[in-house]
């Protein structure tokens, strides 16, 4: 886990974090941060060194993260849980507020890749 580090090591750590995963693995990266833009419309999650001006050579790319997923052994569930997340609450039954909390982000994870996941580790 990573706290307030700078992209250089945000970068490293997503690396290591899909190289070292098995065939098995159920792999959830959290990125607790803000996304900018540049001006190609290219998005970036911005670390603790980055300088919206110069936002392409300080934060982490959306393509790095893309690329180190497509090169990991682990199968895609990255992308089927953001698949299920843009579908809403609703549409996996939480109809009342139809907002994701951590223990229905848990719960999902559950259910659609029977495993267990708890809530701090869906806040992490």
């Amino acid at each position: 886990m990573l706290h307030n580090e700078p992209a250089h090591t945000w970068r490293r750590a997503i690396q290591r974090f899909f190289q070292e995963a098995e065939r098995g693995d159920v792999l959830l990266l959290h990125l607790p941060c803000h996304g900018r833009k540049d001006n190609r419309n290219r998005l970036y999650f911005v670390a603790r060194d980055s300088e919206f001006d110069m936002v392409e050579a300080t934060s982490v790319s959306a393509e790095f993260l893309a690329d180190c997923m497509d090169l990991s052994r682990s199968p895609r569930c990255l992308e089927k849980l953001a698949a299920y997340l843009e579908q809403g609450p609703a549409a996996h039954g939480w109809m009342e507020d139809r907002v994701w909390t951590a223990a229905r982000v848990a719960t999902l994870i559950g259910r659609k890749f029977q495993v267990f996941y708890s809530v701090s580790g869906a806040t992490s």
